[in-house]
């Protein structure tokens, strides 16, 4: 199973000033504010990414602004691909973990009504 986790500790000093603009892209840009709290869980996130896709290809990009993060927070992607995310944010610490997930499409009502029910 592929899986990659970043664990952030926000009881250390802040990132640097312009870090935020280093790891967003535009679009990340405009739907994210320039916080602390933001640059945490981005990096989190995005860190996390970095590490399940070099697991899957080792020419995976190290440019964090390849990982783009959706504006919920739920997904992040990288080309074609994407990870769906868990994030835990605490008061010291933001935890990032993303694996491959298949998503379940729930059968519509025609597919219920040619299944074979048992009598």
């Amino acid at each position: 199973m592929i899986v990659g986790n970043d664990l952030i500790d926000r009881s250390l000093a802040p990132p640097h000033p312009r870090f935020f603009n280093r790891i967003t892209s535009p679009d990340e840009q405009s739907n994210f504010s320039d916080t602390i709290l933001n640059s945490h869980i981005l990096w989190a996130i995005k860190e996390s990414a970095y590490k399940a896709f070099k697991q899957m290809d080792s020419e995976s990009p190290e440019n964090p602004r390849a990982f783009q993060v959706s504006p919920d927070l739920n997904e992040v992607c990288m080309g074609g691909s994407s990870l769906k995310v868990s994030l835990t944010v605490e008061t010291d610490y933001v935890f990032a973990s993303v694996c491959p997930c298949l998503l379940y499409t729930s059968p519509s009502p025609r597919d219920l009504s040619t299944s074979r029910m048992p009598s």
